[in-house]
C-alpha cells in the first residue's frame, strides 16, 4: 500500500510540474510570436525551440528564458533575460530592468549591461547541432544474419564433439561419472559455489605463474612455470567438460524417462542428453534477443564444474556414503565392565 500511495504521488507530481511549465509558457505569446506594440504581458516567457520578439511599446512584467532561439528586443523588460544557444539583439529602445545572460550565443545592441557566458568550442558545437539537427535519425541493430549460420554451425559441431566425450566417458568410467552426478543431484548449491571459485581462482593462478615463468626463462632459470601453466590449463578444460557430461547424462536420464525410452544404455543416455543440452543452448545463443542464455549455461557449467573437484574427478564420494560400522570389541569391552545383575537385565 505504501509503495502504490508513493507510485502515485509521483505521477501526481509530474503531472503538476508539466501543468506548471504549460502553464508558464501558455500564459505568455506562442512560439515564435511577437508582442505587438501596446501589449503588456504580465508573467514570464519560457520559449523552447523559437524566437521572441518584443516590439517598441510592449511591455513584459516578468523574466524572459529562451531554449534554443534568439530574442529581439525593441521594448521594455522588467525581469531578467535569459537566452541558452541563441542571439541577443537590442534596439534601441530597449530597456532591460533585470539581469542578462546569453549563453553561447551574440549580443548586439548599447547600454546593456549583459554577460556573455564563453562556452568551449566542443560545447558550441553540441548546442548548434541542437539547434539545427541535420534531420536524419536512425536506430541502427546489429547484423546477425551473416553471424547465424557460421554459429549454428559451431553449435552442431560442439554437440557432435560433446556427445562423443559423453559417450566415451560413459563407457570408460561409470563409476567415477556417477559419483559426479551424485553430487550434482545432492548438493547443487556448494558444487555451484565450488565451481565458481574454481573457474575464478584457477585463470587467476595461471595469470600469475605466466609472467613470473616467462621471467624465469629470460634469466635462462628452466621452464619449470609453463608445464604447470599447461596441466592447469588442460585440468581446467577436462573438469569443465567432465561437469558439463554430468549434468547432460543427468537430463538425458530425465529425457529418457519423459519419452519412455527405457532400453537405452547408460552410454547413449549420456549422450543423448549431453547433445539436447549443448545443442539447446548453443541455438538460444545464434538468436537475437534472447537474454540470459549465457548465464544459465554458465551455472550448469559452474555446478558441474564443483561436482568434479568436490569428487575428485569422480575418485571420491561428495557427500561421503560410507556407513558407520560399528566396533564391537569396544561395545563388548563396555558391556564387561558393567555389573552382572545389570548385564542380565540388558
Amino acid at each position: 500500500m505504501r509503495l502504490r500511495w508513493r507510485f502515485w504521488g509521483g505521477v501526481l507530481l509530474v503531472g503538476l510540474i508539466l501543468l506548471a511549465s504549460a502553464g508558464v509558457s501558455l500564459a505568455a505569446p506562442p512560439l515564435d510570436k511577437v508582442v505587438e506594440s501596446d501589449e503588456t504581458v504580465d508573467d514570464d516567457i519560457v520559449v523552447f525551440d523559437g524566437d521572441l520578439e518584443v516590439t517598441a511599446g510592449a511591455t513584459v512584467n516578468g523574466d524572459v528564458v529562451i531554449f534554443n532561439g534568439d530574442a529581439r528586443i525593441a521594448g521594455e523588460v522588467n525581469g531578467d533575460v535569459v537566452l541558452f544557444n541563441g542571439d541577443l539583439i537590442a534596439e534601441d529602445s530597449a530597456v532591460i530592468s533585470g539581469d542578462c545572460v546569453v549563453l553561447n550565443g551574440k549580443i548586439e545592441g548599447e547600454n546593456l549591461s549583459c554577460t556573455d557566458v564563453v562556452v568551449s568550442p566542443a560545447t558550441a558545437e553540441f548546442l548548434a547541432a541542437l539547434r539545427n539537427p541535420d534531420g536524419s535519425w536512425r536506430v541502427s541493430f546489429p547484423d546477425n544474419e551473416g553471424r547465424f549460420w557460421p554459429r549454428l554451425m559451431g553449435t552442431i559441431g560442439r554437440t557432435i564433439l560433446l556427445s562423443l566425450l559423453a559417450f566415451a566417458l560413459a563407457t570408460l568410467q561409470p563409476r567415477r561419472l556417477q559419483r559426479v552426478e551424485t553430487a550434482v543431484r545432492r548438493q547443487p548449491v556448494a558444487s555451484g559455489i565450488v565451481g565458481v571459485l574454481t573457474a575464478v581462482a584457477v585463470p587467476s593462478i595461471i595469470a600469475l605463474l605466466l609472467p613470473i615463468s616467462i621471467l624465469l626463462t629470460l634469466i635462462c632459470i628452466g621452464l619449470l612455470g609453463f608445464p604447470i601453466i599447461l596441466a592447469l590449463t588442460l585440468g581446467l578444460i577436462f573438469a569443465s567438460i567432465f561437469g558439463w557430461v554430468a549434468v547432460g547424462d543427468l537430463a538425458g536420464q530425465r529425457l529418457a524417462q519423459a519419452l519412455g525410452l527405457t532400453d537405452l544404455s547408460p552410454a547413449t543416455t549420456a549422450m543423448l542428453g549431453t547433445a539436447v543440452l549443448t545443442f539447446t543452448f548453443g541455438l538460444l545463443s545464434t538468436i537475437p534477443f534472447i537474454i540470459g542464455e549465457s548465464l544459465v549455461s554458465f551455472t550448469i557449467l559452474a555446478i558441474g564444474l564443483g561436482a568434479v573437484a568436490l569428487t575428485r574427478f569422480g575418485t571420491t564420494s561428495y557427500p561421503s556414503l560410507e556407513p558407520v560400522k560399528a566396533n564391537t570389541d569396544k561395545i563388548t569391552a563396555v558391556l564387561d565392565t558393567l555389573p552382572p545383575d545389570d548385564e542380565e537385565t540388558l
